[in-house]
């Protein structure tokens, strides 16, 4: 993606890689919050957010928390919805 002019960002999750790992806030709501963070944090706009299994939740959560002002585009791969 990025040899065509896209810019990449992976969220390392909650409890995940190398991010911190607190004892609680594992829910839904946390996790899309912390995604909206990274958004804001970043000053992202226009994003295609790309979710995969769990993260699809995570993606599908954020919007319905946040609205969908600074994405375009969301897509989901094999993911479970939390509304389904």
């Amino acid at each position: 993606f990025t040899d065509r002019g896209y810019r990449c960002v992976a969220l390392d999750r909650r409890g995940h890689g190398r991010s911190d790992r607190p004892c609680d806030g594992y829910g839904i709501d946390s996790t899309a919050d912390d995604l909206a963070a990274l958004l804001a944090h970043l000053d992202l706009t226009g994003v295609t957010l790309v979710g995969h299994s769990m993260g699809g939740a995570e993606i599908a959560r954020c919007l319905a928390r946040h609205g969908e002002g600074r994405v375009a585009r969301a897509a989901f791969l094999s993911s479970t919805l939390p509304f389904l």
